[in-house]
């Protein structure tokens, strides 16, 4: 056997393993790994072929493995995830320690390390490993929605703004979490006064902060209809913060990705149009919407703070709205 090929070893482990070879399938895989460390394959093969996939059984077995092959990160991992599955958080908070101390660039085990950390009830030392994994992997969705948690229990808004600056920086491709802070920001701000023309001062500040960050996750999120129409909102919506041809690009992009039928960016529009008087505009894109209910679409748009759905039950309201937006504006249209 050409032992320096690590999927060789393991086609022999697995072969003895489907042959019924129970003492001799142990073995095989223990070779794989004490040959080819790094090879995590093969921890994955024997937990899920000898023990199919029940930790409970092959938790001690790799206990006993990590005393004779000690330079394994991959088989310090998995002995972790078995440890975190049994509740042993402490337990595999070593484990994962010692697989990080292995492989220092990987971003997975230093996350994990957060997670047995905050499942332990330390959530200051969670939040130092998640901050690690992300300066080692910046698109680790994972450690940024931990980071993000443990942000939303920070009790004041000061507190949880400085930490989502952080973490925005940290993962800057993160579309959901720019997105999600910037509604905070925005909801803060608007249960104080945002809607005033002459809002206080860190009220100004954060809506206007938020409007930056939604265009930062209207970026890396385009083909989202519900982000563009959220981040139009912001500039359509509040005195303050009002920029009316940055409000139309994102409600028409929402209208235009969801081939007219996201309700709150026609809604948007409308509203918008009808102040600036853009009617071609607001017919163009209500014609749009009559087309495309007549066509068999259905009203989209986020019903409870949930994700987006197809609303059956609005697309009539949806359509006579825009019927009564071409109305108004054909006059104007004949006038000029």
């Amino acid at each position: 056997m050409d032992d320096s090929n690590p999927l060789t070893c393991l086609y022999y482990a697995y072969s003895l393993w489907a042959s019924g070879d129970k003492d001799g399938t142990p073995d095989a895989y223990f070779y794989t790994i004490k040959r080819h460390p790094d090879y995590a394959a093969a921890v994955r093969a024997y937990v899920s072929s000898l023990h199919k996939g029940d930790y409970t059984k092959a938790v001690p077995d790799l206990q006993k493995w990590t005393e004779k092959i000690k330079d394994s990160a991959p088989l310090w991992f998995y002995l972790g995830w078995g440890q975190s599955l049994l509740k042993q958080h402490p337990e595999s908070y070593g484990a994962f320690e010692k697989a990080a101390k292995l492989a220092p660039q990987n971003s997975e085990y230093v996350f994990r390390m957060g997670l047995a950390r905050e499942s332990d009830g330390k959530a200051d030392g969670a939040l130092k490993l998640y901050r690690k994994a992300l300066k080692l992997d910046g698109t680790h969705e994972m450690a940024a929605a931990r980071f993000e948690g443990l942000i939303r229990m920070a009790g004041d808004i000061d507190k949880a703004e400085k930490l989502y600056e952080e973490l925005i920086k940290l993962a800057p491709q993160n579309g959901l979490v720019q997105n999600n802070y910037a509604f905070i920001l925005r909801n803060w701000a608007e249960r104080r006064g945002a809607m005033a023309k002459q809002p206080p001062p860190n009220v100004r500040q954060r809506i206007k902060r938020s409007s930056e960050v939604y265009e930062m996750s209207a970026a890396n999120l385009p083909d989202d209809p519900q982000i563009q129409s959220d981040t139009g909102l912001l500039f359509e919506f509040y005195p303050c913060n009002r920029d009316d041809d940055k409000a139309i690009k994102y409600f028409t992009r929402s209208l235009d990705l969801s081939k007219y039928l996201y309700r709150d960016a026609f809604d948007g529009l409308t509203r918008l149009c009808r102040r600036t008087e853009r009617w071609e505009l607001l017919y163009d894109y209500a014609d749009g919407v009559v087309g495309a209910i007549d066509g068999g679409g259905h009203a989209i748009a986020p019903v409870g703070g949930s994700e987006p759905r197809e609303l059956p039950a609005e697309t009539p309201g949806l359509k006579a709205r825009a019927v009564n937006a071409m109305q108004q504006a054909e006059p104007h249209l004949k006038e000029e």
